[in-house]
C-alpha cells in the first residue's frame, strides 16, 4: 500500500519509492497479481519521469506482467500493464492492444484501461478511438492521479491530426497537473511550434531542460508515435523548439 502511494504520485523520487517498496513487498509474497502489474507499471513510468533504470528495467516489465496475467486473467488491471508493457517496451503492437481491449472488456468502468487503450491508440496511430478512450477515462475518474498521462495521450492525439490548439490546451492541463511529466512539456512545446508561437515553445524547452534535458536522438528513441510521419513532424517541431539533437 505504501508502493501504490508513491507509485501514483507520478513524480522522479516517488517512483523510485514505490519500485523499492514493490519489490520488498514481492519478495514477501511472490504470487500476489497486484504487486506484479504494480511493480512492471512502475519500471515502465521511471524513465519518463527520470529516473534512471537499468538497461534490462524494460524487459523485467514484459516479464512481471506477463507473471501477472498468467496468474489471474481476470485482472483488468494485470492486463492494462501487460499490453502497455507489450506496445511500448517490447514493440508487440497488435498483441499489446489486445490485452489492454480485454482489460477494458473485463472492466468498463476502469478508468485505467480505457486510459492505456486511448495511450495505446494515440502512439499507434488510431487517433480518433485514442481520443475516444481517453475522453471516456476522464469522465470515469475526473480526480484521478493519472489524468497527466491521459491528458497527455490527448494532446499527442491532436498533434499527429494536426488541430494544435486543442493540442496546447490539453498539454497545459497535463503539466498543470503534473509539472514532472516530461513528456508532456515535449507536447506543449511541439503544438506551440505547430500554432506558431515559437517563442513560448523556446521558453518551455529551457525550462524543462534544466529539470530534465533529453535530446532529439532521445525522444527518436521513445517512438512516443509509432506512425513515421508523425514521429518525423514531431522530432522537426522539437528540433525547432530548441531541443538538441
Amino acid at each position: 500500500m505504501r508502493g501504490l502511494h508513491h507509485l501514483w504520485g507520478g513524480t522522479r523520487e516517488g517512483i523510485v519509492k514505490a519500485i523499492d517498496l514493490l519489490r520488498r513487498s514481492l519478495s514477501l509474497d511472490q504470487e500476489r497479481t497486484a504487486t506484479l502489474a504494480a511493480l512492471a507499471w512502475g519500471l515502465v513510468m521511471a524513465p519518463p519521469l527520470g529516473a534512471n533504470m537499468s538497461a534490462d528495467a524494460a524487459s523485467e516489465a514484459v516479464g512481471l506482467a506477463r507473471r501477472a496475467v498468467e496468474q489471474d486473467s481476470g485482472d483488468a488491471f494485470a492486463h492494462a500493464v501487460y499490453g502497455f508493457t507489450l506496445f511500448g517496451p517490447a514493440g508487440d503492437n497488435d498483441q499489446g492492444r489486445i490485452h489492454a481491449s480485454e482489460a477494458a472488456r473485463l472492466n468498463p468502468s476502469s478508468a485505467f484501461a480505457w486510459g492505456v487503450l486511448g495511450m495505446i491508440d494515440s502512439m499507434g496511430g488510431d487517433y480518433a478511438n485514442a481520443l475516444a478512450c481517453l475522453h471516456r477515462s476522464l469522465v470515469l475518474s475526473p480526480e484521478d492521479s493519472m489524468l497527466h498521462m491521459w491528458m497527455t495521450g490527448l494532446t499527442a492525439s491532436y498533434f499527429a491530426l494536426g488541430q494544435y490548439e486543442e493540442g496546447v490546451a490539453w498539454a497545459r492541463k497535463s503539466v498543470r497537473h503534473n509539472p514532472s511529466n516530461g513528456t508532456g512539456h515535449r507536447m506543449l512545446a511541439a503544438n506551440l511550434v505547430g500554432v506558431g508561437r515559437l517563442e513560448e515553445a523556446r521558453e518551455v524547452t529551457r525550462v524543462r531542460d534544466a529539470a530534465q534535458k533529453t535530446t532529439i536522438r532521445d525522444l527518436r528513441a521513445m517512438r512516443f508515435f509509432k506512425q513515421h510521419e508523425a514521429l518525423e513532424r514531431y522530432l522537426s517541431a522539437q528540433q525547432i523548439a530548441g531541443v538538441a539533437d
